[in-house]
């Protein structure tokens, strides 16, 4: 009976204690997400710079869309800022390294990059299309 009630207690838990994504995995650790689920995208950005604009699927801006910014192997966020009016954004300068650039907004996915910054590069012009949380 005992161990019975001890794995109920443990699905409770588990349930309770947040998305499944931000608990394991690679990736980012407690960025925000306003759908459901994160989409981390393949292929990594290498620039020294970021910029962008954030679209929905339609290519509609999304305005005040969140962008966060968080060193691989740390779950504290180094940057966390807000689209404009237009869904603009620009990263501040931050030292060369290895980073997850997180972007979402209530109602859409969390779609994740690896971000590598380099001393020499280019700034790297991003749009990217949130999904809708389902």
């Amino acid at each position: 009976m005992f161990e019975a009630i001890t794995k109920s207690t443990l699905v409770v838990i588990l349930l309770s204690s947040g998305p499944a994504w931000a608990q394991s995995g690679p990736g980012p650790k407690g960025m925000y997400c306003g759908g459901n689920q994160i989409i981390q995208l393949s292929r990594p950005i290498r620039a020294a710079n970021v910029m962008g604009t954030v679209l929905d699927q339609s290519g509609a801006t999304i305005p005040g869309a969140r962008i966060q910014l968080q060193i691989q192997g740390s779950e504290s966020l180094l940057v966390d800022i807000t689209a404009d009016e237009n869904g603009r954004f620009r990263l501040p300068k931050v030292q060369r390294g290895a980073y997850w650039l997180g972007i979402s907004t209530p109602g859409f996915n969390l779609h994740v990059w690896d971000l590598r910054i380099v001393r020499f590069g280019r700034t790297k012009k991003l749009s990217p299309k949130l999904t809708v949380g389902t």
